[in-house]
């Protein structure tokens, strides 16, 4: 199926929103990590019935993410290129490509009480498990220091929208299960695969 552009800039605008309810629920150290690699998540939207998988490319402050999409019968594929240190995004789909920037996220809860449990096991991390209740919704973390990722390894951009738990964890989120009142999922992540390895500079190309 053939998006116009304007409509990859909103999917975009809701995928980004999501990526920084999963990637950025916490606040981690802003030491410089080591980390080099890609990252695989699978997520589910369920008011958009959407299931996707996201591979993240990291490697000296660039990030590149590539989506591959399923919303209904509707399937799309782009990937996003941000530095850590840039206001905006730069986008490539199969029908072109465009600097996108004034990208806000959709806060979802505020930092306040929250359950914290220690030691819980999760895709064969140590974790620790944070649980935060906002409007009737609870929203999970299941957060890992085992992969070495930190805060400052996050684009600007996302941490310029995500909501501030500083001195909670250290951190990166694995998985994330945001339910309703009702128990009901609205949005999950779990994380697929964790491979450290050398990314080409090429592949962060605009």
């Amino acid at each position: 199926m053939i998006f116009k552009i304007k409509s990859i800039e909103m999917k975009a605008s809701k995928v980004l929103s999501t990526l920084m309810l999963i990637l950025g629920g916490v606040s981690f150290a802003f030491a410089q990590s080591s980390f080099e690699g890609v990252i695989t998540y699978n997520t589910t939207n369920a008011s958009i019935d959407e299931n996707a998988t996201v591979k993240w490319y990291h490697a000296n402050g660039n990030n590149l993410m590539e989506f591959d999409s399923r919303a209904g019968d509707q399937s799309y594929k782009y990937a996003m290129i941000m530095g850590s240190n840039d206001e905006s995004v730069f986008m490539k789909s199969d029908i072109g490509s465009q600097e996108v920037s004034g990208i806000t996220g959709e806060e979802v809860f505020t930092s306040g009480k929250f359950i914290r449990k220690m030691n819980v096991k999760e895709a064969g991390y140590d974790c620790e498990m944070l649980m935060f209740k906002s409007n009737g919704n609870d929203l999970t973390y299941w957060v890992t220091d085992g992969i070495g990722m930190t805060y400052s390894d996050l684009p600007k951009l996302m941490r310029n929208n995500m909501p501030s738990l500083a001195g909670i964890s250290t951190g990166i989120p694995i998985k994330m299960e945001l339910r309703d009142a009702s128990g009901n999922l609205l949005r999950s992540q779990s994380l697929v695969s964790v491979e450290e390895r050398s990314i080409d500079k090429s592949k962060f190309a605009k």
